[in-house]
């Protein structure tokens, strides 16, 4: 299905506002619009919310319509009052800015979020750009298993968690002390995104069987520096789905678009010019 041209002036037609919280599927998410052309959803890891993405989201605007938002806890949105399920709420958003196919751009968990979209409303997606994803239903080594578990903090203070993940080597390359110093600001600023709110997330079915029946562009990105295991995720994915891309991203680790994102925005504009149907439909 073609994806069609929208812009935030008609967005805002419809929503009255570019940016604010609306509530989607029983939670109340904050949304940004920018931008005029074919629209493009970025999707935030598990540790920072949606101003990860703050140079796409300037850069992509001047040739797409960009759109990011703050799932249930995170940056900007409410915390979650209800157990949810991540893909009804990306859907609820579609719904609400008035999107039928959107490009979906996600980075780890947000990644996992874009396969599991593209597996149940393949008709809403037109293309995917996944960095460090993970695919339910491949497993996870112990290391794995260890730093998921870390995702969320307890006996430690918020202070010592940010710390563990700032100077983590396999988020951010040692070498990218820049990206190092925004992943501390951006915690800082929203502790949020590090709790562990007490309500279920739904989605649990498995995207593995169904990986290789995505029939859209996509582009498999991992950096360099990442674990062994979003490696082996990646590798999976992408020879699973036919005609994929792939690109290891050098002096990186999990967090390309931010550590190295002049190279990140050539691979990802390079590979919606050549794979994405640029006219509207």
């Amino acid at each position: 299905m073609p994806i069609a041209v929208t812009s935030t002036r008609e967005i805002v037609a419809r929503t009255g506002s570019a940016s604010g919280l609306t509530g989607v599927a029983g939670n109340t998410i904050h949304y940004e619009v920018a931008g005029e052309g074919l629209p493009v959803v970025f999707l935030h890891d598990g540790l920072l919310h949606s101003l990860v993405f703050d140079a796409q989201f300037k850069a992509y605007s001047k040739s797409y319509t960009v759109i990011r938002y703050d799932r249930p806890g995170y940056g900007n949105s409410k915390p979650p009052a209800a157990s949810y399920s991540e893909v009804e709420t990306l859907k609820g958003l579609f719904d609400f800015l008035g999107l039928q196919t959107a490009i979906l751009i996600g980075g780890s968990a947000g990644g996992r979020l874009a396969l599991d979209f593209a597996i149940a409303c393949p008709e809403r997606v037109g293309a995917l750009v996944l960095v460090g994803a993970e695919a339910r239903g491949v497993e996870f080594d112990s290391q794995g298993e260890y730093r998921r578990g870390l995702n969320r903090w307890g006996e430690e203070t918020v202070g010592q968690f940010i710390e563990f993940w700032a100077h983590d080597p396999w988020l951010v390359a040692e070498e990218n002390r820049s990206a190092r110093a925004r992943l501390r600001e951006i915690l800082s600023a929203f502790p949020q995104n590090l709790a562990d709110y007490p309500v279920e997330i739904l989605d649990e079915a498995e995207a593995r069987p169904h990986l290789s029946g995505i029939k859209v562009p996509v582009l498999v990105m991992v950096g360099e520096f990442d674990t062994a295991d979003n490696h082996a995720h990646s590798g999976v994915i992408r020879n699973s789905i036919r005609n994929s891309e792939w690109q290891v991203v050098t002096h990186s680790g999990h967090l390309v678009y931010l550590e190295q994102p002049e190279k990140f925005d050539q691979l990802v504009l390079d590979f919606l010019e050549r794979r994405v149907n640029k006219s509207p439909a």
